[in-house]
C-alpha cells in the first residue's frame, strides 16, 4: 500500500542482502562491534573487488551495494537491492543526478559520471537527494 505522508517514502521497497568477503580496503574496527558495525566504512557504497569479496573499489566502478555490517571473520553484510543511501561528496567530483545510476568513487561515496549518457557501469537510479539524521548527504537510490 502507497504511503499517505505528505514526504516521500520508500520503506516499502524491500532490502535484498547478501554476504561477502571484505578485501583489504574495508578496515574492521573491534570498538564498532559493540555498536553492531565492525566498520568505520558501514554504510559507504562498495563494488566486487574479486571473488565474493567486496571492497571500495577505484572510481568509475560498478556499485554492488552499501556496506551494513562487517564481521570479526572477515565478511560483511552488503545491502544489493531495495532502497539504498548512499553518501556523496558535495566538495568535488560529480554529485549523483536524480533519474541517473551512481559508481563508486573509491572512496566509499557515490557519484555520477560526467555527461548525459548513462554508462553501463552505472547501476540503479537515483530517486532523491537528501540529508540523514546526522546532517550526511545521501542520495536516495533505488537497486533494482
Amino acid at each position: 500500500m502507497a504511503s499517505v505522508r505528505n514526504t516521500p517514502a520508500f520503506s516499502e521497497i524491500a532490502p535484498v542482502t547478501a554476504t561477502f568477503k571484505i578485501d583489504s580496503s574495508i578496515v574492521p574496527d573491534l570498538n564498532r562491534y559493540d555498536l553492531g558495525l565492525g566498520s568505520a566504512q558501514v554504510n559507504d557504497v562498495v563494488t566486487l573487488t574479486s571473488d565474493s569479496t567486496c571492497g571500495l573499489g577505484s572510481a568509475g566502478n560498478f556499485v554492488l551495494g552499501q556496506l551494513l555490517k562487517v564481521e570479526p571473520d572477515g565478511n560483511a553484510t552488503v545491502q544489493i537491492g531495495g532502497v539504498i543511501n548512499a553518501p556523496y561528496n558535495t566538495g568535488g567530483g560529480t554529485p549523483p543526478l536524480v533519474g541517473r545510476g551512481i559508481q563508486v568513487d573509491g572512496t566509499g561515496l557515490a557519484t555520477t559520471p560526467a555527461g548525459g549518457v548513462r554508462l553501463a557501469t552505472e547501476r540503479g537510479i537515483v530517486l532523491m537527494l537528501t540529508t540523514d539524521e546526522y546532517g550526511n548527504h545521501v542520495a536516495k537510490v533505488w537497486l533494482p
